[in-house]
C-alpha cells in the first residue's frame, strides 16, 4: 500500500517571506514575518485564519489568553479558495503511481484432498504490474 503525505505547501513562502530555513524559522524569526503572514491570511482568507484572542482558565497556569494564527486552517491546509489549486498539482502524478504499482493476480489455485479433514492448497500469484511487490528476504 502506497501512502503519501504531500508537504510542499509553505505558508511562509506564500506570505512573501524568502530566504529562510524552515525549521530554524520556527525557532526564531522576526515579528515582521508574523505580520506578513497575518496580512496574507487577511487578503486571501478574509481573516478566517486568525482566531480572536479569548480568556481561558488553564488548570496549571491559571488565567491565560488563547488565539492567534489558526494552525489547522492556516498552516496545515490552504484556505478553501486555494484548495483546488493546491491539490490540482497531484492527480496526474498519483494516477501514474497507481499505474506502475504492483498488480497481484491469481495465476493458479488448486486444492487437493489429503483426507477427510485436510487439504493441500496451492496458490500461485503473479505480479503483472511494473513495480515489484514488497518482500522480506530471509537469509
Amino acid at each position: 500500500m502506497f501512502m503519501w503525505a504531500v508537504e510542499i505547501r509553505a505558508l511562509i513562502r506564500e506570505a512573501g517571506i524568502e530566504d529562510y530555513k524552515f525549521i530554524d524559522w520556527f525557532r526564531e524569526h522576526p515579528v515582521e514575518d508574523d505580520l506578513k503572514i497575518i496580512r496574507w491570511l487577511d487578503s486571501v482568507d478574509e481573516g478566517k485564519g486568525i482566531v480572536d484572542w479569548y480568556p481561558f482558565t488553564h488548570p496549571q497556569l491559571g488565567e491565560v489568553e488563547l488565539g492567534g494564527i489558526d494552525g489547522l486552517r492556516a498552516w496545515v491546509n490552504p484556505p478553501p479558495e486555494l484548495l483546488e489549486k493546491e491539490v490540482g498539482k497531484f492527480p496526474q502524478w498519483l494516477t501514474w503511481q497507481a499505474l506502475i504499482s504492483p498488480q497481484l493476480a491469481v495465476r493458479e489455485v488448486t486444492a487437493t484432498r489429503i483426507n477427510a479433514e485436510t487439504y493441500k492448497v496451492r496458490l500461485v500469484l503473479e505480479n503483472s504490474g511494473w513495480l515489484p511487490p514488497m518482500s522480506r528476504r530471509r537469509r
